[in-house]
């Protein structure tokens, strides 16, 4: 269980370089970006740092390690529709 959820954190964590990637590149050629554009994906990144550091050391019960993965989860789904529906 905690091999596949770690697995899941990496993908997801991996995808919100996406749209990372895109607003470092609109920043370079001289585009103004809301702060939502790159803000929001580093906060995902960084929770899930946090959600991977807390499943190795194991150190709160796993109901709680599960809501906040589906806490997380949630967040990322939202953001990733929020992307498709302004395009």
């Amino acid at each position: 269980m905690a091999r596949f959820l770690s697995i899941l954190i990496l993908l997801i964590t991996l995808a919100m370089f996406v749209p990372l990637v895109f607003a470092v590149i609109a920043m370079v050629h001289g585009t103004h970006l809301p702060m939502r554009s790159w803000l929001f994906p580093l906060c995902l990144i960084a929770a899930g740092a946090v959600l991977i550091s807390i499943l190795s050391k194991r150190q709160i019960p796993m109901q709680l390690y599960l809501f906040a993965f589906a806490l997380w989860l949630l967040t990322a789904a939202y953001y990733w529709m929020q992307i498709f529906a302004v395009r």
